[in-house]
């Protein structure tokens, strides 16, 4: 019995010294924060919507709704590839998708242009803004992306690469997927 509980113990300690030495600790940790709504990641969610020509009310909406993506976030790491002191961790995720959204709402603008045209022929950015706002919080509809997550090894430990625009637009349900 005392063999059992000490092959346990080491198993368990090789184990933890694995899975804290793994690249993909840092992606699932990124990912979580996220999930978790992380000071870090509301205070750059709030400094991109102040940025954006939004007026207040749609503000409180538009963090609302990513904040939605967020907590409902899926993820699976599907692959790990080592190379020395590199890796490429590649997740699957599933977000809500808000392209979708962006897309049944200009299509709705054409439509209907008359009711969003001012007297001077340009498009009433307000009201567009609320309608797009409106589609992305109703939206059920979600999306798949494969990511690739680059890590190296630094002083024994793995760091996450700062992930590129294409990627977080993937995580917010932003991209594009109509360019490819």
């Amino acid at each position: 019995m005392k063999k059992w509980l000490v092959l346990m113990g080491i198993s368990l300690f090789l184990l933890t010294g694995c899975v804290q030495n793994s690249a993909r600790d840092p992606v699932t940790h990124y990912l979580e924060l996220y999930r978790n709504h992380s000071d870090e990641v509301t205070s750059s969610l709030q400094t991109l919507i102040r940025d954006e020509n939004l007026l207040q009310e749609q503000q409180d909406l538009y963090e609302l709704i990513m904040k939605r993506q967020y907590v409902d976030l899926e993820y699976k790491v599907v692959n790990e590839t080592y190379n020395g002191n590199q890796a490429v961790i590649t997740v699957l995720i599933t977000v809500y998708d808000y392209q979708h959204s962006k897309d049944e709402a200009r299509k709705e603008m054409e439509e209907n242009l008359s009711e969003y045209t001012l007297l001077d022929g340009s498009i009433n950015q307000t009201k567009y803004k609320d309608l797009q706002l409106k589609k992305m919080k109703e939206e059920k509809n979600r999306v798949k992306y494969t990511i690739d997550f680059n890590v190296n090894l630094q002083d024994e430990e793995w760091e996450l690469v700062s992930p590129d625009y294409t990627v977080l637009l993937k995580i917010h349900g932003i991209y594009d997927y109509n360019e490819d």
